[in-house]
């Protein structure tokens, strides 16, 4: 079973070190792809017929992500969505809403990182879903570290780590 981690989190920051953890736990061999650096889709359509006309190493991640069977999406929350970062490099998935890949493919599991103790997962959650139903993932649910804005916020990143390796691991 093969995973790819999409990570909308800074280099070096909390949400980045979670995936660090992630990729460790289920055996060091996860690429984890950090979602800067990636430029925003233009709309051109020239991937309806052919590659991207952006050359910044975006079809990497996407033949990594048609080659796993689970992915991970990890972002902070931002304003109640996900990172900007995070949504552009989604939004350069276009070429599969052409290409239309077969629906439950493979498992999609996000991950949330939070500063407030009680975020709203559920606008987040929504464009993820419609990320999946445009290439052909199963949504497998959402896991949220809440509370890292405080000293101790992240104490409980590892039950939620735990978890989430588990049940990428287990059968779908």
């Amino acid at each position: 079973m093969s995973t790819l981690i999409i990570c909308g989190g800074a280099p070096g920051g909390l949400t980045a070190g979670v995936c660090g953890t992630i990729r460790d736990r289920l055996g060091g061999s996860a690429p984890v792809f950090y979602a800067g650096g990636y430029g925003h889709c233009t709309g051109c359509g020239s991937c309806a017929s052919g590659g991207c006309v952006l050359d910044d190493g975006m079809d990497e991640v996407i033949d990594g992500f048609l080659s796993s069977d689970s992915i991970v999406l990890a972002s902070p929350i931002r304003f109640s969505g996900p990172s900007s970062m995070l949504k552009t490099a989604m939004d350069r998935f276009q070429p599969l809403w052409y290409s239309r890949p077969e629906q439950g493919a493979r498992r999609l599991f996000l991950l949330l990182t939070a500063g407030s103790d009680s975020p709203r997962t559920e606008y987040t959650e929504g464009i993820v879903r419609a990320f999946c139903a445009s290439t052909g993932c199963a949504y497998s649910g959402c896991w949220l570290i809440p509370g890292t804005d405080r000293d101790d916020g992240a104490a409980s990143a590892d039950a939620v780590i735990n978890d989430l390796v588990s049940s990428i691991q287990s059968p779908p």
